[in-house]
């Protein structure tokens, strides 16, 4: 189970990293948000003023979204980048 700490330390982690959010940056949120990754990333947008855009809910409409609002930092996990790799690969091979 996270406790409050454990959130509020990697957030304030995240606040002093290298990672510089400006108020002109943009996240697409797409994963659930009972995701904790994709909690603490909006979590650090918002603490640095940056833009939090949602999807539209369907998957298959994901590259739709992405270049109307072009955001600048996707939180993404390996599931959907072994996707993305094949979608592709796929490609490639016709």
């Amino acid at each position: 189970m996270l406790t409050h700490l454990a959130m509020s330390s990697t957030l304030n982690a995240l606040y002093h990293s290298s990672l510089e959010i400006k108020s002109t940056d943009s996240h697409l949120s797409f994963l659930p948000l009972s995701h904790i990754f994709e909690r603490l990333v909006m979590y650090n947008f918002l603490a640095r003023g940056g833009e939090v855009c949602f999807y539209q809910g369907d998957p298959l409409k994901l590259a739709e979204d992405w270049k109307l609002y072009r955001p600048t930092v996707i939180a993404i996990v390996p599931r959907l980048i072994n996707k993305i790799y094949g979608m592709i690969k796929d490609n490639f091979a016709k």
